[in-house]
């Protein structure tokens, strides 16, 4: 019997940590053909969009959020198709009132979808860090990782994906 109890407690313990804990993907836009604020991703910038999602196509998304800008929905497009979720608008005008909504997400992952000055300024605003991005810098992807047990903790990792860029 005390054996059942312990392996329940484990398992009860290691359910709470996997629903306690939230994941937020941060990328800026793909690759853009211009400079202008209504420009579209490139070819190439199509092709990071369909890497993005490729790569987060099974970490169970549960919400994907971009800007009013075309070329951060066109990041966002192939995954939010392949997974039948919808491209949720954010203001940028008060990204400390969404980076808020977003710690309160729990158990979630989240992709966000910004710009080269918006991405690091979110991770700064949840995690304390400071990150850069370059112009020609389209291939970083930063997971804010927050865990809930008996206190919680915020952690930023990085990885890259598809192309790599200068």
């Amino acid at each position: 019997m005390n054996h059942f109890i312990f392996y329940l407690s484990i398992l009860l313990i290691s359910l709470c940590f996997k629903s306690c804990t939230t994941h937020l993907y941060f990328v800026r836009h793909a690759e853009k053909r211009n400079n202008t604020d209504t420009t579209s991703l490139s070819p190439l910038g199509q092709e990071r969009a369909k890497a993005l999602s490729e790569l987060l196509i099974k970490a169970s998304i549960d919400s994907i959020y971009a800007t009013k800008y075309i070329r951060t929905q066109q990041t966002a497009q192939p995954l939010a198709h392949a997974i039948h979720k919808p491209i949720i608008i954010y203001n940028l005008d008060s990204l400390s009132e969404f980076s808020q909504k977003l710690v309160n997400q729990k158990g979630k992952n989240i992709l966000v979808i910004g710009h080269s000055n918006t991405v690091p300024r979110m991770i700064q605003l949840l995690t304390g860090e400071r990150v850069e991005i370059q112009d020609n810098d389209f291939d970083n992807l930063f997971i804010v990782s927050i865990y809930r047990f008996l206190k919680t903790e915020i952690k930023l990792s990085q990885k890259t994906y598809g192309a790599q860029t200068p």
